[in-house]
């Protein structure tokens, strides 16, 4: 078992767009949906038709753009929200509310994602969130919240 912080042991924590990064310009109807709280349902992501972005804005913010096995979740509101990428949804662009994790190759993102909606967890993630009215989440918290993972050299493995 490794234990240690998650951005040491998982991967890099990267924050979405914010500010006036995105537009409600950018938005518009069937192209590339974009990966907001509201989209993270029971652990799988749902994308809204209704609020995707045109390729400008694709091109723009390259760099939101989320891979296969990354994990997206929740910034603000509902803490623990979060879903791995699947392949089919690779290219989204993660939206203004959502951090992703861009995990290292020997990480199962699945299992990772699993812990960070685990009861323990999410109480973790309210207790280290700020925000009179709505709950809010720091890049730093979540890179340093305390995770006890398999090590890969363990006898037994998880399968993606």
């Amino acid at each position: 078992m490794e234990l240690g912080a998650l951005s040491k042991l998982v991967g890099q924590v990267a924050t979405g767009p914010f500010g006036s990064l995105l537009h409600k310009s950018d938005y518009v109807e069937n192209e590339t949906p974009l990966v907001n709280p509201a989209n993270i349902v029971d652990g799988r992501i749902i994308p809204d038709m209704r609020k995707t972005v045109n390729k400008s804005a694709l091109e723009r913010l390259s760099s939101y753009i989320l891979k296969a096995d990354d994990i997206v979740i929740g910034r603000r509101g509902e803490m623990g929200r979060c879903a791995v990428v699947e392949e089919e949804q690779a290219g989204w662009l993660c939206g203004t509310g959502n951090f992703f994790i861009r995990p290292h190759s020997d990480v199962v993102s699945r299992f990772v994602a699993h812990v960070l909606r685990s009861p323990s967890y999410v109480a973790k993630l309210e207790a280290a969130s700020t925000g009179a009215t709505m709950a809010n989440l720091s890049n730093r918290v979540l890179g340093d919240l305390e995770l006890a993972l398999p090590s890969v050299n363990s006898s037994w493995s998880i399968s993606k």
